[in-house]
Order: C-alpha cells, then structure tokens, then sequence
C-alpha cells in the first residue's frame, strides 16, 4: 500500500466515527426530550378515573347486609294441669335470647327455657311469652294451660254441691203441694217415704212414694219420682229423696182408676 492511499483510508475512517458520534448524541437528545413531555390523557379521563369506585366499594355495595336469623320462641308444654303452679318449658331458634313468661324473665340454657307460673283458675289460662335478642326482630306466642280437676277435687266437689241443695231442700205440706204442683215448679224438695211401686228400666228408675207416715207401717199420700240412675231399695223400703217439683203425672191406680199426683225430678237418694 502507498501512503497516499493509507492516508485516505484513515481519513475515511475519521469521517465514519465523526458521524456515528453525532447519530448517538442527536438519538439520545430526542429520548429525553420524550421522557420529559406530559402525556396526551384528556384532563376529563383523568377525572372519571377518579371518581370511579374502588374494587371493595363495589363488592361492598354488591353485598347485601345479612338478615339476622330469626328467635321463633315456641312453647313444648305442659298443656293441661290438675295443680296450681306448673312449670313452663319451651325453646328458642338463636343461642343468647332472653324469654320473659308474663312479663317475667325466664331461665334460658342454651336454646330452652323454663318459667314457674301460677295457674289461677280451672280452665284454660293463657300466659305472652317474649323473645328478644340485640340485633333481631322481637318474636312472641301465648302458652295456654287448661287446669283440670283432679280426682280428689272433683268428689270433693260432688259433694259440696250436694250438700248445698240438700242444705236448701225443704218439705212442702202435701195438701199444699197436691192443690196445686204447678205453683212450686222448680222448688227444691225433700221427702222421706215409703216406696209404693218401682220400676227401673235403661238406667233410669221412676216410682211412687208414699210420703205420709200413718203409723204402724202405713204410709199415703203418693208423690211420682223420676230419678235418672238406680237404687237399691224395693218396695215398702224407706227412703229419702231430693229433687225439684216439675208439676203433676197422672197414672192409673191399681182399680182401674186414673189420678194425678205431685211430680219430682230426683236428684239425690238417700237410703
């Protein structure tokens, strides 16, 4: 190679490394003149990015407030009684609920509650049973306890009442009587006689009485008894009946005669 011709192969290269130097500097140059210009987003867009609502919010307004379960107080019983106090019993649907009985708090373990009342008449006895709980709805029955009589109560009963209408029975001269059945219609009566005739027949036994003692065993004056159940007497047996005066009864007498006599409904019979 000639000078001449490496002097123009090294000026070439020169000139190549001059432009590219100028190329990088002129491409770095518009790069950060790039980076520093705000972008072309509309001021709006902007703003309704802004205003959108977040991802919670809108799961949050998606989401429905859970409804609180329901108490649903109930009452398991008793439902009848023959005593003056019983205990209550009953459950509710939520743990934590407070059950007053008439007004009176309850005892509450777990979902059951009990109450002690005071049962105050025969028949049925109702009794508002109220459950609440913070946070739920307020939820109400009525328990209703029917006493009853027990066995005991019921004779002693019986018997009270017919010792109060024996206590006001009383024993109407028969000539008054017999004048006139229909004026003492309802009028509670006793009279002790003799049994003239009996007949029983269903349960139920209707007879005449001879209510006059005439001595030695002789007795007139009849009065016809209906009585709905039996005895044990026959005729010419003595009794004693209570009943009340329901008018006259006619019949036929042992000779072929009819004749009317006092009538009684009989209520008790006492032998």
């Amino acid at each position: 190679m000639t000078h001449g011709s490496w002097a123009a192969d090294t000026h070439s290269v020169k000139t190549r490394a001059a432009l590219l130097a100028g190329v990088t500097a002129l491409t770095f140059s518009v790069s950060a003149c790039a980076s520093t210009e705000p972008t072309d987003t509309p001021d709006d867009a902007v703003g309704e990015r802004a205003d959108e609502p977040t991802t919670a919010e809108v799961l949050e307004e998606a989401t429905p407030e859970p409804t609180p379960e329901p108490l649903e107080v109930s009452v398991n019983g008793p439902s009848t009684t023959t005593s003056n106090q019983v205990t209550l019993r009953g459950r509710v649907a939520v743990a934590g609920t407070k059950v007053r009985v008439a007004g009176k708090p309850a005892k509450v373990k777990g979902r059951t509650w009990t109450r002690k009342v005071t049962i105050k008449k025969t028949g049925d006895n109702r009794y508002k049973v109220v459950a609440t709980k913070s946070g739920h709805d307020r939820d109400s029955t009525t328990a209703i306890v029917t006493r009853t009589l027990s066995k005991a109560e019921k004779q002693a009963r019986t018997a009270a009442k017919r010792q109060t209408f024996m206590n006001s029975a009383t024993t109407i001269p028969y000539n008054q009587l017999e004048k006139n059945p229909d004026r003492y219609k309802g009028k509670k009566v006793v009279y002790r006689g003799q049994i003239f005739q009996i007949q029983e027949d269903y349960g139920s036994t209707w007879m005449l009485l001879s209510v006059t003692d005439e001595g030695y065993g002789f007795w007139s004056d009849n009065v016809w008894v209906e009585f709905d159940g039996t005895i044990k007497g026959a005729e010419e047996d003595v009794i004693t009946v209570y009943g009340t005066i329901t008018g006259s009864e006619s019949y036929e007498t042992q000779i072929g005669g009819e004749t009317y006599v006092p009538k009684l409904k009989g209520r008790y019979v006492v032998e």
